[in-house]
């Protein structure tokens, strides 16, 4: 009897892997992955994850509603929506480009928000908006402020027209 091995160019998986790469563009999978992510997937990791019972399982703290960011108003575009941000000294936030992250050495990020529904026994209370991190901002991802602007707006705020993002 004949053994038979696929060869790379013709493996299966191989070819359907490099005619989606061709088709797409690997920096676009990546997008594609990232933006799927923020928009349903972080939620229900969260929501899976954070939960923490006490040993006699009398106290309960769970994480629900996560949200990334606030909506403020994005400059670039007129609206208002969800983009990484800044805080500066004077406690004043407010929208921070790719560009100005890297200049500054900071992080191009958007805050990760989350309710906790404390139980006790009978008792529950709740905190509201509670800061638990932050999330690193995919350039041209669906937050990112470069996200959907012309060529002469990405000049204007410092971006190379032609980056694919990733």
């Amino acid at each position: 009897m004949e053994s038979f091995a696929f060869r790379k160019d013709s493996d299966v998986s191989g070819l359907l892997v490099s005619s989606l790469i061709d088709e797409k563009g690997l920096v676009r999978l990546h997008l594609d992955s990232y933006n799927r992510f923020i928009q349903s997937e972080f939620k229900k990791i969260i929501e899976e994850v954070c939960v923490i019972e006490s040993t006699k399982g009398d106290v309960k703290i769970k994480a629900v509603n996560p949200v990334l960011g606030r909506p403020i108003y994005d400059p670039w575009t007129g609206k208002q929506r969800i983009i990484p941000e800044v805080t500066e000294p004077d406690f004043v936030t407010r929208p921070i480009t790719p560009m100005e992250a890297r200049l500054r050495g900071l992080s191009y990020t958007v805050p990760i928000y989350c309710d906790f529904v404390i139980t006790d026994g009978d008792d529950q209370y709740e905190a509201q908006q509670v800061l638990i991190g932050e999330l690193p901002v995919m350039l041209k991802s669906s937050i990112c402020v470069t996200n959907g602007l012309a060529k002469d707006q990405l000049i204007e705020i410092g971006e190379d027209p032609e980056d694919p993002g990733g």
